[in-house]
């Protein structure tokens, strides 16, 4: 990805949330209970991610548009990822597909959208989102699965 100061917090954030998908994944790997881990991943979402593509959606893809094919795909893939973080219906399903989607979506902002932003953003709303976005800090988990 083109370099930007305004949007390297977005990619530190990404960086937890590829976190997250790992610990999904080792969880899955060890048979850790399921639930166990869909407690994670809600307070994950409610405490951290939540945030994240909030003011992605209100900061950064007005810069391309509602109408933006790119835009388009991002908010689709937010909300079914929102959906998947709080399905309770098949836990290994939902989990799985988790771990697959928010890093498929995670890949394609850095590769594609936040490219297309940096491309056509001017300078101030540039300046605009980085005196605006305050940085998220990936708070301690009590229960760390993952590393049993």
């Amino acid at each position: 990805m083109k370099e930007h100061t305004a949007i390297e917090s977005f990619k530190n954030e990404h960086q937890h949330g590829l976190h997250f998908c790992w610990t999904i994944q080792k969880g899955l790997q060890k048979g850790t209970d399921l639930k166990r881990m869909q407690a994670y991943a809600e307070s994950f979402y409610i405490n951290y991610l939540e945030d994240h593509f909030q003011f992605e959606e209100e900061m950064v893809f007005p810069i391309l548009g509602n109408e933006n094919e790119l835009v388009k795909k991002a908010k689709r893939e937010h909300r079914r990822i929102k959906r998947l973080f709080f399905d309770r219906d098949n836990l290994l399903k939902s989990l799985s597909l988790l771990e697959e989607e928010l890093y498929s979506l995670i890949r394609f902002e850095e590769h594609e959208l936040y490219e297309a932003v940096l491309k056509k953003a001017t300078d101030e709303q540039l300046k605009n989102i980085q005196s605006s976005h305050q940085i998220l800090k990936e708070e301690d988990y009590p229960d760390p699965f993952w590393e049993e």
